[in-house]
């Protein structure tokens, strides 16, 4: 799942991690005008946070609010998954840290959501909760999610905890 941009920043002069929108913005201009101007140049840039930093963030505990929490779950459960998506594992098991996450993920989530409930059958199947998986999969009634529902369903069935490829 590609995300462009992240919500989240890392500060590269002091290390602290910010909320996109906490960030004063001292002046909108296009790029020509921000390489043109050595003045703007000199400004440090704060840097955007990709997947695998996420994991680091889940113990800080950065959110405000369930929403912001939900974002900081959702990317770091993705970042885990990452290096499983395109090579097999026999030994897939999640670390305590990561069933925790999922966990707690699991209760952020709106059943009355169709994308939600996707997230919600396959962190099920991550957590080898086959069973719920299926029941909660089964409810996912919009055809946009047709090709990732029947990927997760077939990883169910067969008992498969590691993240597969939806192609």
């Amino acid at each position: 799942m590609y995300v462009d941009g992240s919500d989240m920043l890392a500060c590269p002069k002091c290390n602290t991690y910010l909320w996109r929108d906490d960030v004063p913005i001292l002046k909108s201009m296009r790029d020509y005008e921000y390489f043109d101007n050595p003045e703007w140049k000199s400004l440090p840039e704060a840097s955007q946070l990709y997947g695998r930093d996420y994991k680091y963030l889940l113990p800080l505990k950065l959110w405000r609010n369930k929403t912001e929490e939900k974002y900081v779950r959702i990317r770091a459960w993705w970042s885990f998954n990452a290096k499983y998506r395109l090579q097999a594992c026999e030994n897939f098991k999640l670390p305590a840290e990561q069933e925790e996450n999922l966990e707690r993920l699991l209760h952020l989530l709106d059943t009355n959501n169709q994308h939600s409930l996707v997230m919600k059958a396959d962190i099920f199947r991550e957590l080898g909760q086959f069973n719920e998986c299926l029941r909660t999969i089964n409810q996912v009634s919009d055809n946009r999610y047709s090709k990732v529902v029947n990927v997760i369903k077939k990883l169910a069935k067969s008992s498969t905890r590691q993240v597969g490829l939806v192609a």
